[in-house]
């Protein structure tokens, strides 16, 4: 079993997600078909597991499809998406 997250700041959080690799199918489908598990005497979800990898916003335009460092686009508010030659997020107007 390994826990999610960044070892620093497990031991002060509430809850938290544990994976657990298992090496034969049926005994994943069993696992998972219990739907709940008790760890340290509290009732514990049960879900597969689904890695998704992270996702990346550019500070500069806003899009998901690059890092702020290797942005070639101008710069935009990230609440609006206007050029920042209107204004910057920082300046966006409270009424929009």
């Amino acid at each position: 079993p390994a826990w999610l997250g960044c070892s620093t700041d497990i031991a002060s959080r509430a809850h938290g997600s544990v994976v657990v690799s298992l090496l034969h199918a049926p005994d994943q489908e069993s696992l998972l078909a219990q739907k709940k598990i008790y760890l340290f005497g509290q009732p514990c979800s049960i879900v597969n597991f689904e890695e998704c990898p992270p996702v990346w916003q550019c500070n500069k335009c806003g899009s998901m499809d690059h890092h702020t460092e290797a942005c070639k686009n101008g710069e935009r508010c990230l609440i609006c998406a206007k050029p920042t030659d209107d204004h910057s997020t920082a300046n966006h107007p409270k009424d929009e």
